[in-house]
């Protein structure tokens, strides 16, 4: 796609890859498929120990447009930064390597930044294998000032996630190389879409969905609450402090969203649903009740979906049967599903 100017605007495309020999090339095909062909695909193998490498390096002999970066596993963040810091492209997107983007999604994203003149453009993306696009599904483009782009991150108002990284295309100059933290294990992109954000001044977010986001339907049901969900407390801390430091008049916003996730964390394990993890866990169950307890006035007198409110209360004033209630429901929603999957 041309830009206003007429050039034809290199896009780097940044992947991070950690044994991903069975599902990469799914992704990578849907990068150099593109109806936009100015690209340069930076592959970053984070210390793969399966054949990941292998796989990789066939398509950067097939395809000039893919670099392969090999690296000790350091993570997703450090993945991410070096490719930052590589990266040649005037604007920049991101993919996971187990999902996959439409065809056109950098031309339909580039034309829609181009005719708004922001700084990012995002569009919607599809749950796979369920293919659901989720609550707060957009139907026409809309322009978002800073500061109503931050709100939608920090969940004001919306259900819909809006500090995914993958669905959007950026500005070289919104993407600082130190963008992710390193050292976290969860919710990295969060920072980063804040960071981000701060940096630019207009957002436009267009209906088409243009990024297919896969999760393993055995890990969604089965996944075990871990000290990598942890992670998340230390990151809305620093987004706190970030934007405490750089946009104080945003902070409301941050804090509240900091304190709906003591909220968040319950009830992940609550529906983790697992004696030993209860167990291990028990002393951040009981400060989370607390400080949920302790702040319930507040979280629903904010901007936050009636149903999340109704669940905040009961967790706040009747922990325990609501605990038991919600884990019988989600035992029961598990059954159901292997039931309709025979």
């Amino acid at each position: 796609m041309q830009m206003c100017d007429g050039s034809l605007p290199l896009i780097s495309v940044i992947v991070p890859a950690y044994n991903a020999e069975n599902v990469v090339a799914r992704c990578l095909n849907s990068i150099l498929g593109q109806t936009h062909k100015n690209l340069e695909v930076i592959v970053v193998n984070d210390g793969s120990t399966d054949g990941t490498r292998k796989v990789l390096e066939d398509y950067a002999c097939r395809d000039s447009r893919v670099r392969v970066l090999h690296t000790e596993n350091g993570g997703v963040s450090a993945a991410r930064n070096l490719a930052i810091a590589q990266s040649a492209g005037r604007y920049i997107a991101f993919a996971d390597s187990d999902d996959w983007f439409e065809a056109d999604a950098m031309e339909r994203l580039l034309a829609a930044l181009c005719r708004a003149d922001a700084d990012i453009a995002m569009g919607q993306y599809a749950e796979e294998p369920t293919k659901g696009q989720g609550a707060d599904a957009l139907k026409d483009t809309q322009l978002l000032e800073q500061d109503d782009f931050l709100r939608k991150v920090f969940r004001d108002g919306v259900q819909r996630p809006y500090y995914y990284i993958w669905d959007k295309l950026y500005k070289s100059e919104c993407v600082p190389q130190d963008c992710f933290p390193a050292g976290l294990r969860m919710g990295e992109d969060v920072e980063a879409v804040v960071r981000m954000g701060i940096l630019a001044h207009r957002i436009v977010e267009i209906p088409e969905v243009v990024y297919h986001y896969y999760q393993n339907p055995q890990g969604v049901c089965l996944s075990k609450f871990s000290d990598r969900d942890l992670d998340l407390e230390t990151v809305w801390n620093r987004i706190v402090d970030l934007i405490g430091k750089r946009m104080p008049h945003m902070l409301p916003y941050a804090q509240i969203n900091r304190k709906r996730l003591n909220f968040t964390l319950l009830c992940r394990l609550i529906l983790c649903d697992d004696r030993k993890t209860d167990i291990q866990f028990h002393q951040e169950e009981k400060r989370w009740h607390k400080q949920l307890a302790a702040q319930c006035a507040e979280l629903t007198a904010a901007n936050i979906p009636l149903g999340r409110k109704a669940l905040m209360i009961a967790l706040a004033k009747l922990y325990r049967p609501t605990k038991w209630a919600m884990r019988l429901g989600n035992r029961l929603l598990r059954r159901m599903k292997r039931i309709s999957a025979v």
